[in-house]
């Protein structure tokens, strides 16, 4: 058993494997999009986006900062029960207002779990001695995480089938499961003096924690890795996918099975890295896989049949978390613990940052059926990114 799941012995790695399974079980990822549509324009769809996720930014850090100053765990708690009760009242909700305001309290939720969570988890490998294996951990909390998410996208399909409020409420439910372990988490304590009534222990955590990603060795492998995470995060999360989908022809029925089919596939593509990582460079790695992440992205701009999209999109998703994968090691390999939260919190912010600008842009191209071109722009912007990051990232190493 322990062959399956690494390091659970150490209670709150088995805790970060329930918690991956609760955060994966997106009976709502293939069909929300059809069900705001009943109560929502598409412009509304990506507005309602914009808003929740812009404050969902700008409380992305705070919340790292706050975890890292009162505990993970209570952080966790906390952002287990946003996460439980937005999905409840969502299933009830019938406006545009609504939906918008219960979708800000899952949002904030999951600011509150996001970089805690993980830095929890590390931790207490660290602890035990056995952050060299903290790949295995992660890529299994990863494919824990993918298998929930397929089974219950499939299962989402069916349940919207039967009654199109029931994906939000086995969703919210499910939430429950969560509450649950994050209660019996156990806090590993971080060693500082700080207040979380004093404004300058806000200014100095977040400082402390940012300083690490501009770290001249660091920069170039954060940069690239950061945005495309940011291109993965607003095509996974927003509407940019569920009508990329459509484009190549795919329906409320099919587009579920879509998505299990990429998470079928993620577990796969992490079950070959896991037996050649050995093999390859992992910061050689993250560039590699960058530059076929740009030819992708201007393929996504042709048309094309619904295997050939779909083939695209699987392959784009698999490079995509392979990415996060590695890039989790190497942050957090060089972040002291005192920050960890607040660091994975700044990751997580800037990683947003792309899906809150362009939202309500996306919808708007969508609207007027300009979507390849979008995407292109997307793509062009990127690659400029990419080369300044892989120039960068050969200077230094030559120096």
């Amino acid at each position: 058993m322990r062959s399956l799941f690494p390091l659970s012995h150490i209670r709150n790695v088995t805790l970060f494997y329930i918690l991956s399974a609760v955060y994966n079980m997106w009976f709502v990822s293939g069909v929300w999009v059809f069900i705001w549509g009943m109560f929502m324009s598409k412009t509304q769809i990506g507005i309602s986006d914009m808003i929740t996720f812009t404050i969902g930014f700008l409380i992305e850090l705070p919340s790292g900062v706050i975890a890292d100053i009162i505990g993970r765990k209570k952080a966790i708690f906390f952002g287990n029960v946003l996460l439980m009760f937005g999905n409840l009242c969502i299933t009830f909700s019938s406006s545009f207002l609504s939906i918008t305001f219960f979708y800000l309290v899952w949002t904030v939720g999951y600011a509150f779990q996001s970089g805690a969570t993980e830095a929890l988890a590390y931790d207490s490998v660290k602890k035990h001695g056995h952050e060299q294996e903290w790949l295995k951990v992660i890529s299994t909390a990863t494919v824990i995480g993918r298998t929930t998410s397929l089974l219950s996208t499939a299962l989402g399909g069916y349940l919207f089938a039967t009654w199109f409020r029931l994906p939000y409420l086995v969703f919210g439910i499910t939430g429950m499961i969560g509450v649950v372990a994050a209660l019996l988490l156990q806090e590993i304590p971080v060693q500082h003096k700080l207040s979380i009534w004093s404004p300058f222990s806000y200014m100095k955590q977040i400082r402390d924690g940012l300083q690490v990603l501009v770290e001249p060795h660091i920069f170039p492998i954060a940069l690239c890795s950061i945005v495309i995470s940011g291109i993965s995060y607003m095509y996974n999360w927003g509407i940019l996918r569920p009508f990329t989908s459509i484009r190549y022809g795919f329906t409320a029925t099919t587009y579920p099975l879509l998505l299990s089919a990429i998470s079928f596939s993620v577990v796969i593509g992490l079950y070959i890295f896991s037996k050649v990582k050995h093999k390859l460079s992992l910061k050689h790695s993250i560039f590699s896989m960058g530059f076929f992440y740009v030819v992708l992205l201007f393929l996504f701009g042709f048309q094309h049949s619904w295997q050939v999209g779909g083939m695209l999109m699987i392959v784009f998703a698999i490079l995509g978390v392979l990415i996060e994968q590695i890039f989790s090691v190497y942050i957090n390999a060089h972040t002291h613990q005192r920050h960890r939260a607040t660091t994975l919190s700044a990751v997580a912010l800037f990683t947003k940052l792309p899906y809150i600008l362009l939202a309500a842009l996306t919808g708007y191209f969508a609207e007027k059926n300009l979507l390849p071109q979008f995407i292109w722009t997307i793509g062009v912007a990127f690659f400029f990114v990419w080369t300044f990051s892989f120039k960068k990232y050969v200077v230094i190493k030559k120096g």
